[in-house]
């Protein structure tokens, strides 16, 4: 082999080492990809703890030019498990997208630089955080058939485009939908909402909603007055009809029998 043959040899191995250490995935999230093949199964052959830093060619991962982790989107696989907290660590994370599998837990935390989130089919549970719908960047929120509980949060970022929280246990007062000007879509049925005067905005569908029960500590003063004269009153009233209907049936039965009465002495006459 010739002097320029193993030169060339030497500089093509020099740049892919270099061209791999400049393509590599920042070491933070190297630590989230591993935290995600820790806690989920079934997920991609390719995603493989001693391959962190190449995790820009897996297959449902898209990455910037600068090689951050822009999109996680692993849809109808079976995936099992719960997403890992440290999904906060992905700083240019713009979409993330796990609908139609099999996760469970809680919602994790997110970053606040999420434009759509589609985790919608699975078996997740728990609160969604306040935090989550004030993000200034998030358009698209798609949590329909999970089992997520407690209230929505009331505060919306005028970003949020679609709405999607459909087929859950949400329950208590629906939030002011007026204050979102951007809302173009939004489902809310298959939850059990109170008729709190909230006026939903034509983009809203929703199930009709129920009476709330009356909490005796919120009553006013005044209205547990007037709930008592009322409870008085219907209760004299009952009284009364029950008195004057015995009273009746009394005199009626008293007039039949001096009838009767009158009747037999008449006749032995």
């Amino acid at each position: 082999m010739s002097a320029i043959t193993k030169m060339s040899a030497l500089a093509f191995i020099f740049l892919t080492l270099w061209s791999s250490l400049l393509c590599s995935i920042p070491s933070d999230e190297q630590e989230t990809l591993k935290d995600i093949i820790d806690s989920l199964t079934n997920l991609p052959s390719d995603w493989t703890i001693n391959d962190l830093g190449n995790g820009c060619t897996w297959e449902g991962i898209g990455c910037s030019l600068q090689d951050s982790v822009t999109n996680l989107s692993l849809s109808s696989r079976n995936i099992k498990g719960q997403l890992p907290d440290s999904l906060l660590k992905l700083k240019s994370l713009s979409v993330l997208d796990f609908h139609q599998n099999l996760l469970d837990g809680t919602l994790p935390s997110l970053p606040n630089t999420l434009q759509t989130i589609n985790l919608s089919h699975n078996n997740l549970s728990g609160v969604v955080s306040p935090s989550l719908l004030e993000s200034s960047s998030l358009q698209y929120l798609n949590l329909e058939n999970n089992r997520l509980s407690g209230t929505i949060p009331s505060m919306f970022s005028n970003a949020l485009k679609t709405l999607l929280l459909g087929n859950n246990i949400f329950a208590g007062c629906l939030p002011d939908f007026g204050k979102s000007k951007s809302l173009e879509s939004c489902n809310l049925q298959g939850n059990t909402f109170y008729c709190c005067q909230v006026v939903l905005p034509r983009p809203c569908v929703s199930d009709p909603c129920i009476v709330p029960p009356i909490d005796p500590k919120k009553m006013s003063p005044a209205l547990i007055t007037v709930i008592v004269l009322f409870c008085i009153v219907v209760f004299g009233f009952l009284v009364f009809a029950v008195v004057y209907r015995f009273c009746m049936v009394s005199y009626k039965n008293v007039y039949t029998q001096d009838a009767l009465l009158n009747t037999k002495v008449y006749t032995s006459l």
